[in-house]
Order: C-alpha cells, then sequence, then structure tokens
C-alpha cells in the first residue's frame, strides 16, 4: 500500500514537472518553448550616462519582427552588466538620439527588426511644446494594425504648468511626426496602457482592461475619443490592472490579450496574465489567467507590451527590470488551458 501511494506521489511530481505548467511557490507558471534576449544596447556615452533599450513592443510585419521600444536614461536598471554595451561612437549621431537638448530624463522610442537588431533607427519625434511646459519625449511604444497600416501608440511625457503629464498618442509608423494626440472626456493628467485594436475598421481601446471594463472608440481625424461599452468584471486580483500588449485576434472568435498587476513602493511589482474576450461587441472578457513568470520569479518587474500569433505559436516581448527586453515563445493552446480564473460579471 505505502508503494502504491508513493508510486502515485512520484506520478504526480512528474506530470506537475513535465507537463504545460509547473508550479513555483505555490503559483502556476507557464512554461515557454523558447526566450531569448532582444535589441541592441544598452548604450553608453563618453560622459558614462546610460540609455536602456526596454519595454519592446512586436509586430509580424512583412514576414519579419519589427520591433519598437523605449529608449530612456533614466531607467533604474541595476542589472545591466550581462549586456553589451556600445559607445557613442557606434550611434548614428544623425538621429539626434543624444542631441544635447534631450533632457537625462527623457525618454526616446528606438525601432529594429529582430533580424538585423543593430540596423536600428531612432524615431526622432521629440517633439516641443511652448504651453509651459518642459518636453520629457515618448514612452512605452505600442505597435498595432489598423486598416492595413503599421501604427504605434506611446504616451507623450511632460511637465505642464508644473504637472506631471502622460497623454496618449498614436502614429504611423512611416510618419512618425504625424503625432496624433487622443483625448476622451474626463480623462486624468497621466493616462497610459490603452491597449488598440481594429473592428469593422474603426479603432478601438481597452481604456481599462478589468474592474470595470471601459472599450473606447477613437476617431482617427480628431483623436476625440467616447466610452462605448462599460462592464463590470470580478476576477480573484486585488493589486491594479494595466493593459500591456495590443490584443490579437485568435480562433474561436476571440482576441487573446495580456495584462499587468500593478503594486507600487519601495520595490514596485509588476507581473503579467494572459485574458481573452470576445471579438465583438461589447467585447467581453472570456477568459483570464494567473499571473505567472516571464524570465524569472526574482523579477520584479516584468512588463509584457507586444503580442504575436503565427499559427499555433504565440510570441510576447517583455521589458525586463527597465534594463532589456526579451521574446518568449508559447504554444497558443498552453496558453489557453492556463486561462482558468472564474470571470463574473457584476
Amino acid at each position: 500500500m505505502v508503494w502504491f501511494v508513493l508510486a502515485g506521489l512520484i506520478l504526480l511530481i512528474a506530470l506537475v514537472v513535465t507537463g504545460r505548467e509547473t508550479f513555483i511557490n505555490g503559483r502556476r507558471s507557464l512554461a515557454c518553448v523558447q526566450r531569448q534576449r532582444v535589441g541592441p544596447g544598452p548604450f553608453v556615452l563618453n560622459t558614462l550616462e546610460k540609455y536602456f533599450v526596454f519595454n519592446p513592443s512586436i509586430i509580424n510585419h512583412d514576414n519579419r519582427i519589427l520591433i519598437v521600444a523605449r529608449l530612456s536614461s533614466t531607467a533604474k536598471c541595476l542589472t545591466d552588466t550581462q549586456h553589451v554595451f556600445s559607445s557613442d561612437a557606434a550611434v548614428d549621431t544623425s538621429t539626434g538620439v543624444f542631441h544635447k537638448d534631450h533632457k537625462a530624463d527623457a525618454s526616446l522610442l528606438i525601432k529594429w527588426y529582430q533580424d538585423s537588431p543593430f540596423a536600428y533607427v531612432v524615431l526622432n519625434n521629440y517633439t516641443t511644446d511652448n504651453n509651459n511646459a518642459r518636453n520629457l519625449g515618448m514612452e512605452d511604444p505600442r505597435l498595432f494594425t489598423f486598416r492595413g497600416e503599421v501604427w504605434v501608440y506611446a504616451h507623450y511625457r511632460a511637465v505642464r504648468k508644473g504637472m506631471f503629464i502622460h497623454v496618449p498618442i498614436i502614429f504611423r509608423v512611416s510618419n512618425p511626426n504625424d503625432i496624433m494626440y487622443l483625448s476622451l472626456e474626463g480623462m486624468s493628467h497621466i493616462e497610459k496602457n490603452w491597449m488598440p485594436f481594429e473592428f469593422n475598421s474603426e479603432l478601438y481601446f481597452e481604456y481599462t482592461v478589468i474592474s470595470p471594463r471601459v472599450i473606447i472608440k477613437c476617431n482617427i481625424e480628431t483623436g476625440i475619443c467616447e466610452r462605448v461599452y462599460t462592464e463590470k468584471v470580478n476576477i480573484p486580483y486585488t493589486r491594479h490592472i494595466g493593459g500591456g500588449a495590443p490584443p490579437q485576434r485568435i480562433p474561436g472568435g476571440q482576441f487573446l490579450g495580456i495584462a499587468h498587476t500593478r503594486e507600487n513602493g519601495n520595490r514596485p511589482i509588476r507581473k503579467n496574465f494572459f485574458y481573452t474576450f470576445s471579438a465583438t461587441p461589447p467585447f467581453s472578457i472570456t477568459s483570464v489567467s494567473p499571473e505567472f513568470a516571464v524570465e524569472s520569479e526574482s523579477n520584479n518587474i516584468e512588463f509584457a507590451s507586444g503580442l504575436v500569433v503565427k499559427d499555433d505559436t504565440v510570441i510576447v516581448s517583455v521589458g525586463i527590470q527597465d534594463c532589456y527586453g526579451v521574446l518568449a515563445y508559447y504554444k497558443l493552446q498552453d496558453i489557453l488551458d492556463f486561462c482558468t480564473l472564474n470571470v463574473h460579471y457584476i
């Protein structure tokens, strides 16, 4: 009898270790098929100031993975010793990325293809603003497709009339200087992480993913947005929830999305979870996964900001510790099987 119980226990352990998911510190963990570092940098100026490349977003563009990311000198990266450094002599200074007018606390956007990481281009859309403002550039770009073109959603950062602001913006990758500022009635001075998706050739955003779930629709000619659907969804997360990557269509009339939970403090925490929602109005949440670690449970910041679905493979781009980016590959069915949390509408 003891032998039978022991054999059963061994079998159970084997299933947990070799199956599609594992358990770490009592939490379910989604195992990825492959994981790799991505992107150039960090860059080191002769002044020893470092510009880190992190929070990458991805899209499948002409059968190549196009990537945009945040380029910033303010990253609180403490683990950069593992990465290849470049001197400013190796940087294409024609982009003006290290121009003296670019404040040390500014963020810029950088783009490249996965197969040519050092053929990067800095999107030199460092705009000026004379409305009693200090311009701090752009941050945390997301790539998305709309009406057959590749666009970027990002946040314009500034200090305006003594107040720190984040304003959502969009622009075409083909014309990064033609920036559209988005507005919504009742929006706060810091607005971030609206997740864009297309339906019937119209541009929608997940304004808030869950609790409540708010969908807005934006006019790309004027930048004016309006709330169109609101639902109260109850899931077992107590931390703040923010958008991660633009959702992608998957079979079964659904979108697949990934979002993050946030806890601020002396050691800020960002963790991610998958979810699915209906591809038709009101775009209701259909399933949610537990939080999971992409690279390591010891990382306090893992910020998913890109999602590509290719057949049965899902590629997620993630910023790690505000230092660098990784691409993580998962099986679509494994993700769907991982979405096991109860979803209740109130």
